[in-house]
């Protein structure tokens, strides 16, 4: 036999997996179509920035006017921000009641689609779908703020903080994996993100202020729940582990597993 020493950079599914979120679909049902009852609603803890970005991979069933899953208002903003749909197919982004939006049709019905918004007050946003930038705009909201001490809604649109939700722009679909960064994620950490998969694990320079397993750790309201996703054969837990080359800011020599092989 040759024994050899292999070094594999290697990123694996963690064993607490379940526990934050990894194939764990967030579900808005709609069987009996609009609603006000369906949503998550919690405190996301950020504060006060100049910078964020929101990601996650959705896959809606509907194809509508003024459809919003992501709402954070606060006391003195109900549209703090807002992220969603307005025209058929088109990304929309408020901050401030400000929009910034991709043309219609960028968003397909029923296929798992990775949607980014990137801000900084320094450097204006830009909307990318499925790692393509669709839409950008450099002075977006120059010199705002996002403010500290609101409320993150999923799946229905705050007209007050907490609630006030129009049935008619509650969200149909799921989400997974919806991270929230306080600082402005770069076009190609986006591309990153996105080729990593729906069911891989891309990672950013910087740690999601929100990251998906506190979502997970809600309770969802009405009927919206989180069921099982299709990243992970349920009876081979051993399918669907990703092996991952994360990006690096600096080279590194620490990133690495060591065995030996027996062959």
């Amino acid at each position: 036999m040759l024994a050899a020493l292999i070094l594999i950079t290697v990123l694996v599914l963690p064993a607490t997996a379940e526990e934050l979120g990894y194939n764990k679909v967030l579900h808005f049902p709609h069987p009996d179509g609009n609603n006000d009852t369906n949503y998550i609603s919690f405190d996301p803890n950020i504060g006060e920035t100049s910078a964020f970005s929101v990601c996650a991979w959705l896959r809606k069933t509907t194809n509508d006017r003024t459809r919003y899953w992501f709402s954070y208002a606060v006391p003195e903003q109900n549209n703090e921000v807002i992220i969603g749909e307005q025209d058929p197919g088109a990304v929309v982004l408020f901050i401030h009641d400000t929009k910034l939006s991709t043309e219609s049709g960028v968003w397909p019905v029923d296929i798992w689609t990775h949607i980014c918004v990137s801000w900084s007050d320094e450097t204006g946003a830009f909307i990318a779908v499925n790692g393509e930038v669709m839409a950008s705009q450099d002075d977006f909201r120059a010199g705002s703020v996002i403010r500290a001490g609101g409320t993150l809604v999923l799946g229905q649109e705050q007209d007050s903080v907490g609630g006030s939700f129009d049935a008619s722009q509650s969200y149909q679909g799921d989400i997974y994996n919806l991270n929230m960064w306080q600082y402005a994620l770069s076009e190609d950490e986006i591309a990153f993100l996105f080729s990593s998969g729906r069911c891989g694990f891309g990672e950013t320079e910087e740690e999601p202020q929100v990251p998906y397993s506190v979502i997970y750790g809600q309770e969802p309201q009405g009927d919206a729940q989180f069921v099982d996703g299709s990243c992970v054969d349920l009876e081979d837990s051993s399918i669907g582990r990703v092996l991952r080359f994360p990006p690096q800011s600096d080279i590194s020599l620490s990133n690495f597993v060591r065995f030996t092989a027996d062959f």
